[in-house]
């Protein structure tokens, strides 16, 4: 079942302690969410057309003051890299949680860019900050 949420929390985004960008360099603001209970999928429309899926979120804290996600299984961060919004603009991140080690990958154009790995001991799998 898919509930819609209302997320008043923006500022930049952190993975597992991996900021896109520098901290406090974007600001990132919600205007849609939805949480699939069954799939425990949560997606997230920012106001300059990027989306967030999180992928087995659990432990959600949505307040005025705060969001993040205590733990998940997967995400992907998809945005333009310019304000044109077309194909060959499309960038992607994706996190994979395992073991407690975190696999970041980045696309171009559906292309592999670069891969990394590191721990995420102690940090939240999404944070708005």
């Amino acid at each position: 079942m898919m509930n819609d949420m209302c997320i008043q929390k923006c500022g930049s985004l952190c993975f597992w302690g991996d900021w896109f960008g520098r901290p406090m360099d974007n600001i990132h603001t919600p205007v849609s969410a939805s949480f699939d209970e069954t799939e425990k999928l949560l997606v997230i429309q920012f106001d300059r057309g990027e989306t967030c899926e999180i992928f087995g979120a659990r432990g959600i804290v949505n307040t005025w003051n705060d969001f993040y996600v205590e733990k998940a299984d997967r995400i992907g961060w998809s945005w333009n890299y310019d304000r044109e919004r077309v194909p060959g603009n499309l960038r992607r991140l994706e996190y994979t949680f395992e073991d407690g080690t975190v696999t970041r990958t980045e696309y171009r154009r559906e292309r592999l860019i670069s891969r990394k790995r590191f721990s995420s001991q102690g940090k939240k799998a999404v944070a708005i900050c």
